[in-house]
Order: structure tokens, then C-alpha cells, then sequence
């Protein structure tokens, strides 16, 4: 991910710098974008609708939100038995979307890597568990499908378990939050894909939680600083001014998306 997974979703894997299709941190970015499919809400800015074939075979409508780069929707497989919209948690970077299908229990089980060029949203999808990897072209759609920007949690109602997983054998991670007033603690655990399985982990005292955001910094490891934002039912945790010497293990890093799965266990 640029460093999540550089993919973790959701959606960037417990790895370093990777061309690999796993999560990454979000990032600004300037790029010309087609207009939105559905009304703009002036505090969480774009909303995106598209419909097409993955692989000129799998008819998909896709809607997603971008909200301080960082990027929430759903998948709808329309032949499948369930038909039912897939989360997508992900991020707008320099170089497009990045974007996970998350499972309730946090497993990725595709990645969308695409561009939004002209009036179409081109790129490929990929399958987390093999090498399977579909090319796709969607064209704006006016389905109706609906779905909320990312929505910024604050106090308490950030606490929680958070986990992502891109398979037995991919990188995977887990963190648990413990709000109290206006400070949080974490503890987190994250692994590169195998055979290596390399760790980075961390357990805290109190830090800081102002707004939607906490940010670790360790003055005896001054190369090492990243930032959490919590949002409804998912974490984003990026490194700040390329302040990732944390002294994990081998391309471990604890950078990624995180799905809520459920409270802290006691």
C-alpha cells in the first residue's frame, strides 16, 4: 500500500513498501475527478456511483464516499444469491483508489485498485487469497444505491476491537481501544504475509484523543509517529512525515484500515 501494505482493508497489510495490492495510508490529492452521481453533502464532499462488468463477465454496481481522502462504499454482486452490498473501506491516493471489500469479521476478500478517468472509473480488481485479478470499466450509474461518507466518532464511541485479515497466509492485523474521558490506550498486533510473518507491535498508556484522532509519538524512538482516526465501525492508521522506523520486524508495520468487530474483550 505507497507504506500500508507498501499494500488494509481496509484495506494495507502489516508489510512495508510493497507494489503488492494491500492496504495503504490515505493521502491528499488533487486529481481531476467526474461529477458526483448523487447530491454532494457540503461536509463530507464526494459521492460516486458506477455500474459495469469485472472482467466483462461479473455485473457490479459500486458506490463509494470520499471524506478527508478517506474512502467508504459497497459492492453489490448483482448475481449473487445474497445480493447484498459488500462494505469497501479504503483511501484516495496521488496514484487513484484503493479500495478493500471488508467481511463483518474484518477478512478482505477483494481489492479494487482503479482511477476515475473521463466519465468512467477504470482498474482491476484483485483477489487477496491468489493471483486472480480482473479488469474493470464502470460507467456513472443512477441505481439509487445509497451510503454515508465516512462519519468522524469521537470519545467513547471510539473503544473497540479493529481487525483486518487478507487470508491465512496474508498479512493481518488487530488492535484493541480503551477510551476513557478525553485519552485512549491501545494495543496492537500486526503481521507481515508468510512465510516471514514479521510483527510489529505496541501496548500504550494514555494518549490524547482530540476529535476523531490520536497521534503516537515515542521521544526515544524519534523516528517513529503515526496517527488514528476513528470513524463509524472502522480505524485509519497512517504514519506522519514518513515517521516509520518504529523498530518493528522486517517490513511489519502497523499501517492499514481496520474494521470494528466488536468491544474489548474484559
Amino acid at each position: 500500500m505507497s507504506r500500508l501494505f507498501l499494500l488494509l482493508l481496509l484495506l494495507a497489510a502489516c508489510s512495508g513498501p510493497s507494489t503488492d495490492p494491500e492496504p495503504r495510508p490515505a493521502a491528499d490529492s488533487s486529481a481531476a475527478r467526474p461529477p458526483a452521481t448523487a447530491p454532494r453533502d457540503p461536509e463530507t464532499a464526494d459521492l460516486h456511483a458506477w455500474s459495469g462488468t469485472l472482467g466483462g463477465r461479473v455485473p457490479v454496481l459500486l458506490q463509494f464516499a470520499v471524506h478527508d481522502s478517506v474512502v467508504r462504499g459497497s459492492i453489490l454482486y448483482q448475481r449473487s444469491k445474497e445480493r447484498k452490498p459488500i462494505l469497501l473501506l479504503g483511501h484516495l491516493e496521488p496514484e487513484g483508489y484503493r479500495l478493500f471489500e471488508f467481511a463483518p469479521d474484518g477478512s478482505v476478500t477483494g481489492i479494487l485498485l482503479g482511477k476515475m478517468t473521463g466519465s468512467s472509473f477504470d482498474g482491476t480488481w484483485h483477489d487477496p487469497g491468489s493471483e486472480r485479478a480482473l479488469p474493470f470499466a464502470l460507467a456513472p450509474s443512477d441505481s439509487g444505491m445509497l451510503v454515508s461518507a465516512p462519519r468522524p466518532v469521537t470519545g467513547a464511541a471510539a473503544g473497540g476491537s479493529y481487525a483486518y485479515s487478507f487470508g491465512e497466509t496474508g498479512a493481518a492485523g488487530g488492535i484493541d481501544v480503551t477510551v476513557a474521558g478525553d485519552s485512549a490506550r491501545f494495543d496492537i498486533n500486526c503481521v507481515t504475509r508468510g512465510p516471514a510473518h514479521n510483527i510489529a507491535d505496541l501496548q500504550t498508556g494514555p494518549l490524547p484523543l482530540k476529535g476523531n484522532s490520536l497521534i503516537y509519538a515515542d521521544p526515544a524512538t524519534p523516528g517513529c509517529r503515526f496517527r488514528i482516526r476513528f470513524y463509524e465501525g472502522f480505524l485509519v492508521i497512517d504514519y506522519l512525515e514518513s515517521q516509520y522506523d518504529c523498530g518493528f520486524g522486517h517490513n511489519a508495520t502497523v499501517e492499514g484500515i481496520f474494521l470494528r468487530t466488536g468491544d474489548v474483550s474484559k
